[in-house]
Order: C-alpha cells, then structure tokens, then sequence
C-alpha cells in the first residue's frame, strides 16, 4: 500500500481510496523480503522468476537453455532454481514446469527488468531451440511459447508462422491466443495469409476486450512496410473499425499517423468520423453507429435474417433509452452481435456499471465506477451524469455527505434538469419538501419547456410524489397539466409512462397505475420499480403485497431511508415487515455459481476458466459479493448463508 502511494496510483475520491490505473499489474514494494532474496542471487534469478512467471511457466529441462542464454553454467542455473523453490518464491509442479508464487511478485521482477530485457531471454532461447533443430513434440510447445513471448524484438522467420497459427487452437485463454496470433502476424510473409492473421487478431481482441491492445496493433499495421502500404480497402476499413472501437474504449482520439494512414481518397471512413464526433461531444444519432460500425464488422458473412435480427434490435425500448443517456455498450452489443465483449475497465465500462448498476440494483458496484471514471480518460458528459446518479444513490442510503460532494462536482450549467432531480431528492431527505418542489420546477423551467432534456421524466415524477406527500394540492394541478401537455407534444413511451405515473399518484378519474408499473418492470430498474410499487400501494384496495414488494427491492438495493419510509408505510396499513437471519440479495446465475466455487476451495484462476472470464471480473464479482454477505474474506463468503435458501425468523 505504502508502495502504490508512492507511485500516485492511491487516490482519494469522495472519502474513498481508490486505484488509479486498475488495469495496470500490482507489484510487490522494491524493498519485499521475497524481492531481496532475488536480488541476493542475481541477475540469473530475475531471469528465471520473470521467466516464470508468464502463462505457461517455465520448464525445468529448458535450464541449459537459459543458462546458454545468461552465460552461466546449467549447474548454477539448476542451483538457483532450487534456492528460488525453496524460499517459496517459484514452485515446482509434477509436470516439470517452474511458475512463480506471487503474480506481485513477478510484476515487480518484470518492472525492474523491463520488457526489453524479457523479450530478449525469450528470444534467445527460442534461437537456440531453432538452431539445435530439436523440434520434437517435447519442445515444439515450448518452442512456440518463447518465440510468442520475444514478440517483435524476433527477426521475422516465415517457417514460423505455420507453427504458432497451430498452437493458437491450443491455448485456452482468449488473450493468450492473442499472443500467439500476434506472432504468427509478425513472422508470416506478405500477402494472403497474413492479412487473414491481421483480420483474426483484430476480431479476436474485440471478442476478449483487449482494446488498449487492439489500439497498439493497429498502429503497427498502418505503420508496418511489409503490410501498411498494401493494405486492400477491406482491411482499411475493418482496421478503421477497429482504430474507432479502441480509441472510444479507451478514452484517446485516434494518433494522426493512424487517421492519415486509414483516409482513403473517398474520404473519411464512417468508423473515423464518428469517432471524432464522439470525441468533439456532437450529437450522435443511433442510426450513426448502425450505418458507422454494422457493415464493415457484420460483412458478407452475416446471413439476411441476421442483418434483419439486428435491425429489429434497433427498436428495442432499452437499448434506445441506453443510447439517449450515452451508454454505448447496450448499443454496440446490439450493433456488434456476441462479437462484442464488455472490457473490464476504460471509461465506456466504467459508465456503462454506473448505469446498469444503479438500475439493477448493485449501487456499491455502479458507485465504485462512478468513483473509477474520475481516474481515468472519461468525456464529461459521462462524468457528470454518472456523479449526478452517484449524488442520488448516496442520499436513499443516508450518506448525505457523500451525496453534497458528488453533486458539488458538477457544474451548474451542466444537465440542468438532472441536476435538478438530484438536488431536488436531497432537500427532499432534507425534509425541506416546499424548498425541494420550488428548486426541481426552477431546473425544469430554466431548460426550457419542450421538455425533451435528460432527466425531465424522473424529475417530474418525483416533484408530483413530493406534491402529494406534503399535501401541496397547487403544485399536483400544475405538474398533472405540465406532463399532460408534455406527452401531447412528444408522445413517447417515456412520456405516457410519466403521465400515467402522475395521474395514478394523483388519483385522476379512469387513471390506470397498472399501465406504469408495468412499463417500469419491464424496464427492468429495479429502485425505481420500488417507488411505483409505493405508488401502487398507496392507491391500491389491497397495498400490502405491493408495499411487501417495494420492501424486498429497496433492501436489496440497500436504499436506507426507502427501506424505513416502506416498512412506516407497511405498519400504517397494518402489514409485518419479515425478518431473515441473513440479508438476501438479487443474485445473479455467475454469482451463485462464484459461491459454490468458493466453498469448494478454487482459486480466482481457477474460477476464472470455469466461467470462461478473466480473473479481473472474478475479483469484481467477489468484492460485490462481499458488500451483499457482509463480509471481507473468502472464508466469510463461504460461510455465510449468502446464495442459500434463508431461515423465516419468527417473533
């Protein structure tokens, strides 16, 4: 800790110490005791830890190998391997391969020497296999891994190529085989066969989310003599697809060198100015990424009913509400098909977590990555609607410092209305409802009444259930008559879905509340299905199985004060609020499946190729998991009744 403080990755945002750069690797502090012992054995131990610590570990029969490499005899090699096991640095498994203990501790060795210096051992002894002419099934695998590793500080060797396209079907891990592939790309000659490599990195590391990666590539290629001035106009534009993919993922317009490179004469690519556009904070429509992205990633390959499937898509309900607040990965999933993989960090992720997790209900997720966006490349309008999200979240659980300070953060002039829907919400907790009523219409006013601008839906249910709860008969006429006329003008599923939330909570003639709860439940967010299942309960002949139900949900979502105004409003009524042992959250099918892993003693590894993820997504789903079972160790997960069938308590 003391050592990430030095480096500037701890940082400190809204009262919370957060990670800057969470996709770089952690290292042990230069001065750990394990890295002390390495550097008391030299150079040759730093080699063989480094060595080690990659994904298929290091064989002990390739210690004459290394020992050529290094200039020391295989004696010392095998000497040093043994002081290194013996000090529970590397271990030693039954199949002959050396792997490092601590992965922070082969980040540190591999920081201290630098990947040029890895590269070089790689290459060196994958020389020396070559050379040998040794290419028997015993060192073919190995022979493969190290000229993968030594990556383009490796003469290009064209024999090579056939080698490593074979290994890649071998390798399990989406982003080992992107290793493997890259070589293959790099060793293989111009022509055919190496535009398909091109081609197959460039899918494959969309579909493991290595965008970062993906960028890098990409500016190889364009920039490569074997292969960047003869690129087809089909490999120009799926790399500009790729080049605009990357640079959105990861928050960097594109170089000019990559931009140059991809202009054709036509001019711009689709791919490239909606980067730009993105970029310069212009309006996007949904048809811009359909016509930018659709055409050139889904090809001659997709069938027609496929092309047909995905503009049927385009009208989904959720996916437009996605794009209408900027969240682009409902779109590209809709857009890209099961290409299209979500990464684990950059600030697309991070907001779209903001989004899904405020409306599924995992608020500790969706407000870590609302912290996240603070750290990294994130454009504003995304910033300040996740901190706006984050402000509301903060006050239904009662952390109104938290609240002020997220809502401090963004600017007045920005988003208005949402502004105003949040800080409406925290006079509201206040308990200043006037105040709270005057402050949301002045927002709501101030932008203007066509009523179209982002969050004028929530704010106006919200001001029309605080009208009613303070009994301000004025202010309930009024909003009636302002979504009323608002609906007439846009006519759209958001607005009825308004106007009939305002009518019900009203208790206008006719007024149908079930139209509402229903479109809210389809809609899937969950705090706000809590709110209308209130609405429903207070309007309703029967209110206590739907007060019952805005219970379950807002303890789920661990909204503090909707829980305590539900379980007044369940004893006003005379319903009883249940008691459990264990607090039951929504568990996702991963997350059960992540729990019985977890008693059955698997490692995150091990966790992650069950489920066919990365051990990133495993960490986030343990932390989660953590925040539900209350709880901070792995044994406390397991022995928890979280995922399990929950003991009623009687009185």
């Amino acid at each position: 800790m003391a050592d990430l403080r030095a480096r500037g990755r701890l940082v400190r945002v809204h009262a919370h110490l957060c990670l800057r750069e969470s996709n770089e690797p952690i290292a042990l502090a230069d001065d750990h005791p394990q890295l002390a012992e390495v550097a008391a054995l030299g150079e040759l131990a730093r080699a063989l830890a480094a060595l080690s610590c990659g994904a298929d570990g290091f064989r002990v029969d390739e210690l004459p190998l290394l020992a050529a490499a290094t200039g020391h005899s295989t004696a010392e090699c095998g000497q040093v391997a043994d002081r290194l096991v013996r000090a529970g640095v590397l271990d030693n498994d039954r199949a002959g391969f050396l792997r490092c203990r601590s992965r922070a501790l082969g980040n540190a060795v591999t920081r201290q020497l630098g990947k040029d210096e890895i590269q070089r051992f790689h290459r060196s002894i994958a020389e020396q296999l070559l050379d040998a002419g040794d290419l028997s099934t015993r060192f073919t695998a190995a022979l493969a891994s190290h000229v993968a590793e030594a990556g383009s500080s490796m003469a290009p060797r064209p024999e090579l190529a056939e080698l490593l396209s074979d290994t890649v079907c071998t390798a399990l891990d989406p982003s080992q085989r992107a290793v493997y592939l890259y070589a293959a790309w790099w060793h293989s000659e111009a022509g055919v066969a190496r535009t398909s490599l091109c081609s197959q990195l460039v899918r494959l590391l969309v579909r493991c989310a290595g965008y970062a990666r993906l960028a890098e590539f990409v500016a190889e290629v364009v920039a490569d003599e074997r292969s960047g001035s003869a690129l087809s106009s089909d490999a120009r534009a799926e790399l500009a697809t790729a080049a605009a993919l990357a640079a959105i993922h990861c928050g960097r317009p594109l170089s000019e060198p990559v931009r140059t490179a991809l202009t054709c004469s036509e001019g711009v690519p689709d791919p490239i100015g909606f980067c730009d556009r993105w970029f310069g904070e212009e309006a996007i429509d949904w048809c811009d990424i359909s016509s930018a992205f659709a055409p050139v990633w889904l090809g001659k390959g997709s069938s027609s009913s496929a092309m047909g499937r995905r503009r049927h898509r385009q009208g989904d309900v959720t996916v437009e509400m996605a794009f209408a607040v900027r969240n682009l990965v409902p779109v590209f999933e809709a857009v890209l098909g099961p290409d299209y993989q979500v990464p684990d960090d950059g600030p697309v992720a991070a907001y779209h977590r903001v989004c899904h997790g405020y409306a599924q209900g995992e608020w500790s997720a969706a407000l870590s990555a609302a912290r996240e966006l603070r750290l990294v490349n994130a454009d504003p309008e995304s910033r300040h609607r996740a901190s706006l999200l984050a402000a509301e979240m903060c006050g239904w659980r009662g952390e109104d410092r938290q609240a002020s300070e997220w809502l401090a953060s963004v600017p007045e002039d920005a988003f208005p209305v949402l502004r105003g829907w949040a800080a409406s919400g925290l006079r509201y907790h206040d308990g200043d409802l006037t105040g709270a009523i005057e402050q949301g219409w002045e927002a709501y006013r101030r932008e203007g009444r066509e009523g179209a601008a982002p969050g004028s839906s929530r704010l106006l249910r919200r001001l029309a259930g605080i009208a009613m709860e303070a009994g301000q008969s004025y202010w309930s006429r009024r909003l009636l008559a302002e979504v009323e006329v608002r609906h007439d003008r846009l006519n759209t599923a958001e607005s009825f879905e308004t106007v009939s939330y305002v009518r019900s909570l009203i208790g206008v003639p006719g007024a149908s509340p079930h139209d509402s709860e229903r479109t809210v439940r389809l809609r899937g967010n969950r705090f706000e299905l809590a709110l209308a299942c209130q609405v429903m309960g207070s309007t309703s002949d029967r209110p206590h199985s739907w007060l019952r139900e805005a219970y379950d949900v807002a303890l789920g979502v661990g909204a503090s004060r909707l829980i305590a105004r539900t379980k007044r409003a369940l004893e006003e009524c005379g319903g009883a609020v249940p008691s459990t042992r264990v607090r039951q959250d929504h568990l996702t099918e991963n997350d059960l499946r992540i729990i019985a892993l977890i008693r059955m003693g698997k490692t995150n590894r091990q966790i992650a190729l069950e489920l066919r993820t990365s051990e990133k997504s495993v960490a986030r789903y343990l932390t989660r998991l953590y925040v539900k079972a209350g709880c901070r160790t792995r044994h406390g997960l397991a022995t928890s009744g979280l995922g399990s069938s929950l003991e009623q308590v009687g009185a």
